[in-house]
């Protein structure tokens, strides 16, 4: 089902940092970034901020809708 997905976002976005790639990870798993940020022990805020930032190495051209972007790394 995920079909090598850290091999392949990195492959496609060698810019891309660790730290996101676990998001990235997590959000792939299913998990809210509520979840996340208890996972990560970070803020609901820290967690949004980080996907608002790491967002620009996707298709920097394109405006994300609320919500677009996690869906984009679900669905990757």
């Amino acid at each position: 089902e995920y079909n090598q997905f850290t091999k392949r976002i990195k492959a496609n976005y060698p810019q891309i940092t660790n730290n996101e790639l676990i998001i990235y990870c997590l959000l792939k798993l299913g998990y809210s970034r509520k979840e996340i940020s208890d996972i990560l022990d970070i803020s609901e805020d820290a967690v949004q901020k980080r996907l608002l930032r790491s967002r620009v190495h996707f298709h920097d051209h394109e405006k994300w809708k609320r919500g677009e972007f996690e869906e984009f790394i679900k669905n990757y």
